[in-house]
This record gives structure tokens, sequence and C-alpha cells, in this order.
């Protein structure tokens, strides 16, 4: 017979028991908010006011969404979103650096194609209103592969878009259908192109100006002057000797009329946005020994500037690294945008004696101001108004004589005007209009040039110059090029390539530097073959010998950021990242920490330099792979944080074959004690009914849990224990897709909770 005080507590069970299987048709019925991750969805960082933006993956352009790789824990992928401060903009944007694991963005579930980057966690600047920002994104994802627009490439992103307050929640879009109607070249390199794209609200690929002093058509910023892009270009490429020849001034004013500005808008802006800096920084000077000056003495037209350094300090390596930014003197952006430095004030003489010259293509018309004395004034003007001359175009240039009131002109002034050598002089109304026409010659077709560049800089003057005039090259009737030099000693590594019209840069077969010795006193030639993809270069001669390869030390080098690199991004010499020869012709290194992260890139420089390194292609940890000479950055993820060791073997190089290179990258995780399987308290390995009744007598205080019992009971992560946690376990056994917690998961001693097939 059932004693009464037993009879109590299975009434209370059985109204608990009946409870919760109410509770479990009710949850049935809700959508569940929280992550299990514990990750913030898109929809909870909006109501927390974060600024988002969206990407949606265009699969038709970009291959396979379900490439793109998803960290489940964090739900990062190898999308990226790369922002900046355009115009406008008071606070400080940060930079980062290119794909980096903070500029990695977000999807909520596994295989959607909607991706989203958190402008306020990211810490770099949230965005203002009235500024405008640039936008682009991109993706490892589907590299190389042979079907899509753009084959056998490492990577596909965006165009730069516009970008502002009026964007933020908004998607962005690559432009459909996916054909070479909807991309672009990449104005930073010609060789590679950008998709074109758009979003919801206003932003979409912007207009640019390419390096080359090109423009690439695109959408108008809100909020920006039409002179920015071009005063932007003109800070950013006058003192680069590479790209600052072709900013002249026959280049530069189709391009700003494209724009809608002109060229006093550029320079007025150019003063406004980068005058206190120029001010600010220190001005180059000439330095002996320095290849700097033209032969009049002057210095080149890339070193009119000043510079500002400043100093930044990496949080988490306490490593300083310099940044050195330059702004062009004033004087040389008014030369370059065709603008007197100075008025011209003549007076009638000179106004005539004007017509004795001539108009010459691609300069500006002569100034002529109109001439006024006691008793008369003048106006003069060109047709066309042209700022600076066509070729083969009729110049007419029309001086008007107005007589003060009481005066008139005469015949005799009439022979004197036309003395002056004016085509025509008329007196009419009491004016004297007097007109000079000019021809200006036909277009030049101009002839190819090729430019040696290369180093050392005792063999070519400068190193790796493609505008240091004494490196020209002699055009052969064979089609071919070739340049002699002569030197008075042995060089162990010379390397060059041959730059056509200071753009297009060849090298040898492989399209590498032509890498070569120099045995002693001697001549040798450079020889730029025409082929039927561009040029091959060769270099020849009794003192031309192959490189002796010999390693004195070993560097690792790659995208550096926090503890991987310690920091250093692309340092070939960086200290720190210095390897240890562990064994004769094997050198090691090891990082700590190494975080979480998509594509982390290494490579290996050879005595500090890029003259001799290697890459290659990561096949798995642990496993030696072959190091390619100059080959490839070598990419790999981390999923969490971990010890990655990187190994170089050149006991069998062949320098000749470039053969017998091994690498090895070794990723370790460091293991993690298991507390047990969540709701099974009763620690038997697996999670059942007698766990929920556990679990549900450890609610009304019937029985006492032990410290790892009270982890895995608490099956919701509420903090508590209590008749939901035995809901959750019921719908688990009862196989239902939500409602049920984290029961059947594992929990880890440091409090992260993994599936149980982990």
């Amino acid at each position: 017979m059932m004693r009464k005080s037993s009879k109590v507590i299975s009434l209370v069970l059985s109204g608990l028991m009946a409870t919760s299987c109410f509770s479990m048709v009710a949850a049935s019925a809700a959508q569940v908010d929280a992550d299990s991750t514990g990750v913030m969805t898109a929809a909870e960082r909006k109501a927390a006011g974060h600024q988002l933006v969206f990407f949606q993956f265009p699969s038709s352009a970009w291959g396979a969404n379900s490439s793109v790789k998803y960290n489940a824990k964090k739900h990062t992928c190898n999308v990226f979103c790369n922002y900046y401060a355009y115009y406008g903009n008071k606070g400080e944007v940060k930079e980062s650096s290119w794909e980096a694991p903070s500029t990695s963005m977000y999807k909520d579930a596994k295989g959607d194609s909607l991706y989203y980057f958190d402008i306020t966690e990211s810490g770099k600047g949230e965005l203002e209103e009235g500024a405008d920002y640039g936008v682009l994104f991109s993706t490892k994802a589907n590299a190389g592969q042979t079907d899509l627009l753009q084959p056998n490439t490492d990577g596909y992103q965006t165009c730069d878009m516009y970008f502002n307050t009026n964007s933020l929640g908004t998607t962005y879009h690559i432009v459909e259908p996916a054909s070479k109607a909807t991309v672009r070249e990449n104005t930073a390199n010609s060789q590679k192109i950008d998709y074109l794209g758009t979003n919801d609200a206003e932003g979409q690929s912007v207009r640019k100006v390419s390096t080359l002093c090109a423009y690439i058509d695109g959408a108008k910023a809100g909020n920006s002057p039409d002179a920015l892009e071009m005063a932007n270009a003109l800070q950013k490429y006058l003192p680069n000797p590479v790209n600052e020849p072709s900013f002249t001034w026959a280049k530069i004013k189709p391009v700003i009329e494209k724009f809608g500005a002109s060229a006093q808008d550029v320079y007025d802006l150019y003063v406004e946005k980068f005058g206190a800096k120029h001010d600010e920084g220190v001005q180059y000077v000439h330095v002996d020994g320095a290849d700097d000056l033209k032969d009049d003495g002057t210095l080149k037209d890339c070193y009119r500037y000043t510079s500002i350094t400043t100093t930044e300090v990496d949080e988490a390596t306490g490593v300083e690294k310099e940044k050195v930014t330059k702004y062009p003197d004033f004087d040389l952006v008014k030369e370059r945008l065709n603008l007197p430095t100075e008025p011209a004030v003549v007076d009638i003489d000179s106004v005539a004696a004007a017509m004795d010259g001539e108009v010459k293509a691609t300069e500006a018309l002569p100034t002529v101001a109109g001439a006024v004395g006691g008793n008369y004034s003048s106006e003069a003007v060109w047709s066309p108004a042209d700022e600076i001359a066509a070729y083969n175009t009729e110049y007419t240039l029309t001086v008007t004589f107005t007589a003060a009131d009481g005066y008139q002109f005469t015949d005799a002034t009439t022979a004197a005007l036309n003395d002056k050598a004016f085509d025509k002089v008329e007196l009419a109304d009491g004016k004297l209009v007097a007109t000079a026409t000019f021809k200006t010659e036909d277009e030049p077709v101009p002839a190819d040039t090729f430019v040696v560049a290369g180093t050392p800089a005792d063999i070519f003057g400068t190193a790796w110059d493609a505008t240091n005039e004494a490196n020209l090259m002699t055009a052969n009737d064979d089609g071919t090029y070739t340049k002699d030099y002569t030197v008075d000693k042995a060089f162990d590594v010379v390397q060059l390539k041959a730059v056509k019209n200071g753009a297009d840069w060849y090298g040898d077969e492989t399209g590498n530097n032509a890498t070569f010795a120099l045995t002693g006193a001697g001549t040798f030639t450079v020889t730029a073959a025409p082929t039927e993809d561009g040029y091959v270069v060769s270099v020849s001669g009794d003192i031309v010998a192959d490189v002796v390869f010999e390693v004195g030390t070993v560097y690792a080098v790659g995208n550096g950021e926090g503890t991987w690199l310690n920091g250093a991004a692309w340092d070939p010499a960086f200290a720190s990242n210095e390897m240890t020869e562990v064994a004769e012709g094997v050198w090691e290194i090891e990082f700590a920490n190494v975080p979480d992260g998509f594509e982390r890139q290494i490579k290996f420089a050879i005595d500090g330099a890029w003259t001799h390194n290697f890459g290659g292609a990561f096949a798995e940890s642990g496993v030696a792979t072959d190091a390619v000479y100059n080959g490839d950055n070598i990419a790999f993820d981390t999923d969490d944080v971990c010890t990655v060791k990187a190994q170089l073997d050149l006991r069998e190089f062949d320098f000749i074959t470039k053969e017998g290179a091994k690498f090895t990258i070794t990723i370790e995780y460091a293991p993690v004690e298991e507390v047990g399987i969540i709701g099974d308290v009763n620690g038997d390995g697996n999670v059942t009914i007698d766990d929920a009744t556990l679990i549900q007598q450890r609610g009304i205080e019937l029985v006492k849990f032990d410290e790892v019992a009270e982890k895995l009971g608490d099956v919701n992560r509420d903090g508590r224990i209590s008749i939901l946690d035995v809901t959750c376990v019921q719908k688990y056994l009862a196989q239902y897709t939500e409602g049920t917690g984290e029961a059947g998961n594992k929990l880890l001693a440091d409090g992260r909770i993994i599936p149980a097939n982990k």
C-alpha cells in the first residue's frame, strides 16, 4: 500500500510531466531566436543599432556559392568587405589589410548567399551623414575555374562603389547577366578586371581615374565634387616615377571634361583638400648621389613634393611601422593642369606681337589680354575657345578695339595694325576688329619606346626605374629592341625587365625577371624580341653566366596580422621572422597563438630580399609539398587558435631546374577537455528518459547534482535548471529539430559548445 507522502510526491511529478508536455507543444509553435553559437544575427545587430551593409553572392558570375568557406562557430566567411573614406568624413576611418580576417563578412546560415558586414563591430569607424565612402567586395572562392568570366585567377572582386548612410541596410549586387558588359579594367592594375555592381539605394560602380590617367566610366557620388577624383589622382600618382609620366595635360583635359570639371576646379579642390598637409610636410631636398635631377639641375617632377611620415604601432605585437604620404607641390599641379603661374598683362604692341607666333597642338592657346589706353579699350577672344590646342585645327584670334566717347579710329591706326601681322583689320561703327588665323599641325604617330629597368643601380643608374632615359633601348629593323651595357666588375645577381611605353613590363620566357650573373668586366646585351603575346627578354654576352644560388638567411613573409608573422605584412627582412636552420639546408619557424582566420598567406624570402623566394600550393597540414621558386603565395586557413610551424627544405633544390625544394606547414590545435554531453546528467554517455527524470527531480530539489551535472543539466543554457530543460530533453528524444536547446551537444571545459560528432 502506498504511503501518503509517496502519493503526494507522485501527484507532483505527474503534474510536472503534464506541464512539461504542454510546454513542449507550445514551444514547437514558437521560433527560437537565440543562435546556438552565441553569434548575433543580422536582425539582432540591426536592433542593437549596428551599421550593416549586405552583399548578394553572384553565383552566375563568380561560380558556386557553395564554394565559399563558412566558419560555423563565428558565422564568418571568406567573402570580404573593404570600405574607406572618400569625401566629407570628419572622423578617422582606419585602413585594414586587404582581405584580412577583420574584413570577413558574416551570414546567418550556411548555404545562404546573402552576406553582411558589421561596420560598428569592425572598429574601423562608422559612416557619417553627408559623407561619401567607397566599398568593394571580394572572395577567393571559385578561384581558377575555367568556365567563369575571368578564369584561372586568384579570386574575384567588385568595382569600387559609392557608399553612404543611405546605403546602410541595403544589398549590393553584381550587374546581371554575367558577361563582358558587366566588367571593367581594375584602376590599379590593368591586367585585372572588376565586376560592375549596384545596390538597392544609391551606391553604384564609381567613375575612376586609372594609374595611366584614363577615364573609367561609372556613377557620380551624391556628395562629392566633380573635381575630386582627379585631385586625388594627382596627389597619389605625381610622386610615383612609374605613373607620373602618364599625367600630362593632353591626357588630363579629356578626363576632367568627362567628370564635368575644369582645370581650375581641380586645382582649387587640391589646395582645399591637401593644402594643409602639404604645408605641414617636409620638402624633398636633393641628396648627393640620388638620381633625382634633370639635365638643367632642377628636380625631376616626381620629386617635387613634401611628405609626412607617420608611425603606427600594432596593438597586438607592439611593432612600429612607418607610412610616408607625399603631396606634390602646388606649382607642379598647376603645370600639369596647364594653369598659368602668373597672369599676363600686355599693351597694344604686345597684343599685336602675339600674332607673330604660332599655335602648337597639345599646348595652351596663348593668353592675350585686351589692351586699354587713354581713349580706347580692347577685348581678345579665341575661336574655338579651347584651353589646349588640338591637332589639325584652325584657330582664330579676334581683337576688338573700342574707341572711347568722342574719339574715332583713323585709317592710320588701321594701317599700323596691319603692319603688326594681323590677317585682316576692319573699321566699322567706331570699332577696329583685327583677326589672325593659325593652323595646328597634324597629329604625329608616336613610336613605341622600350626602357630597361632593373637592379643593381650600379649598372642601371636607378633601380627599377622605367623612366630613366639612360636605359632607352634601340629599335631594330627586325622588330627587336636592344641595349648594350659595359661593366667594370663582376656582379653575383642582376635582374631586369623591358618596359614598353612606361606601362607594359616584359620578362623572360616565364614572365619573371631575367636573372643572371656577370663574371667580370665586359659588355652584355639586353634584347626584347616580339612574340604572339608581347615580348620576351633575353641577355647575351661572354660575361653572362647563371646565378650561383647560395643561401645565407631565410625569412618567413606574408600577410602578417596580430600574432601571425609577428604582425609584419609582406616585409622580406623583418627581423623577428628570420627562420632557424635546424639542419643543413632546412629552416624552421613557429608562430604561437595564431587566431582563426581565412587566407593565411606565407612565402620564404632568401637573404631578406625578393630576389630569390619560394611559394607553392598548400596541400595538408604536416605534409611536405613542392616549394616553387618565385611561385605563388602559400595560402591556408586556421579554424581556431593554434600554433603554425613553417619549414623550408632546400637540401635537394637544383637552381638550374628550379626543382627539389619542399615546404611543410603544420597547424597544431591545443586539445580542450570535454565536460560531457549536455543533458546526460547521470554520466552514462547518452541522453535518455532517465536524464529527463533526474533533471525534473533536481528542478523541484528532490535530488542534488554535483558540479558536472549542474553544468550538463542546464540544457537551454539560461543559467538555471527548470522544467524548461526537461522539455528540451523530451523534444530531443522525440527527434524534434527545434526547441531542444543544446541537448546532445558536447560542453568543453572552456565553455564552448560543439556538435557531438566533433
